[in-house]
C-alpha cells in the first residue's frame, strides 16, 4: 500500500511497529483477509498497524539487537472510493517512536558513544519528517524518543478490485496492490509485496461514514 503509506510517512529505514486504535508496539501487524467486497463510499481510519523500515534515522548506529516501539504513533483521515473507479485520500500520520539500542550498538571501531552524544547526532540530522529526539540511558544502552512532524498526504487516482485485491494507481501512474476485505461496515487494507519493496508494510482498518 505504498500509495497509502510510503507517500504519507516517508520514513527511511528503521523498523517501526505501530498497532492498535492509536498504535501500540507489538509483534507484527498480522494480515487482512482478502475477502473482497464493495469499497464504494467514504471511509475513516479507525485503527492501524504499520511496520516501517527506517534505518537511515540511526545511520551507522543501527545494529542487531535494536528494538522499536511506536505506541504514540497514529494515522488519521479518510479515503473515498467513488463508483466511477476514482479515489481521493487525505491521511495524516503523527506521534512518536522509541528506538532502543543495546550497549553493544554504542561502541563501534573502538569508539563508544554516550546517549547524550547520540541525541546530539540525531537532532543534527532531523529533517522535515522528524522534529526532535531525546535519548536516555536504558539497560546499559540508550532509548531514543523521536518525534514525528505531522505529515498529511492528499492523493487522487483510479482503482480497481479483483479477487480480494485492491489496485490503486495515483495520478503519477504508480500502482500498488493491497489485500482488502469489507465486512460489517469495516474496510481492512493490508500491504502486499509491492509495498514491502519500499520498506513499508502494515494493516489499516477504516469505518464507513
Amino acid at each position: 500500500m505504498r500509495n497509502l503509506f510510503v507517500g504519507l510517512i516517508g520514513l527511511g529505514t528503521f523498523y517501526l511497529t505501530a498497532c492498535g486504535s492509536s498504535s501500540d508496539s507489538g509483534g507484527g501487524c498480522g494480515t487482512a483477509s482478502a475477502c473482497g467486497g464493495d469499497v464504494v463510499g467514504t471511509w475513516q481510519v479507525s485503527s492501524s498497524c504499520l511496520t516501517v523500515d527506517a534505518s537511515s534515522i540511526m545511520g551507522s548506529m543501527s545494529c542487531p539487537g535494536t528494538t522499536t516501539s511506536a505506541s504514540g504513533t497514529k494515522i488519521t483521515g479518510t479515503v473515498t472510493y467513488s463508483a466511477d473507479k476514482t479515489y481521493t485520500s487525505n491521511l495524516t500520520t503523527s506521534g512518536t517512536m522509541v528506538v532502543t539500542l543495546p550497549a553493544s550498538c554504542l561502541t563501534q571501531q573502538g569508539v563508544t558513544v554516550t546517549c547524550a552524544q547520540l541525541q546530539q547526532v540525531l537532532n543534527s540530522t532531523m529533517n522535515s519528517t522528524f522534529s526532535s529526539a531525546t535519548c536516555t540511558e536504558s539497560g546499559g544502552g540508550c532509548a531514543c524518543t523521536v518525534t514525528l512532524n505531522a505529515a498529511t498526504s492528499n492523493e487522487t487516482g483510479t482503482y480497481s478490485t479483483s479477487a480480494g485485491v485492491l489496485t490503486q494507481t495515483d495520478t503519477s501512474g504508480i500502482s500498488d496492490d493491497s489485500n482488502y476485505c469489507v465486512q460489517g461496515g469495516k474496510l481492512s487494507l493490508a500491504s502486499s509485496s509491492s509495498a514491502m519493496s519500499n520498506g513499508v508494510t502494515g494493516l489499516v482498518v477504516f469505518t464507513k461514514q
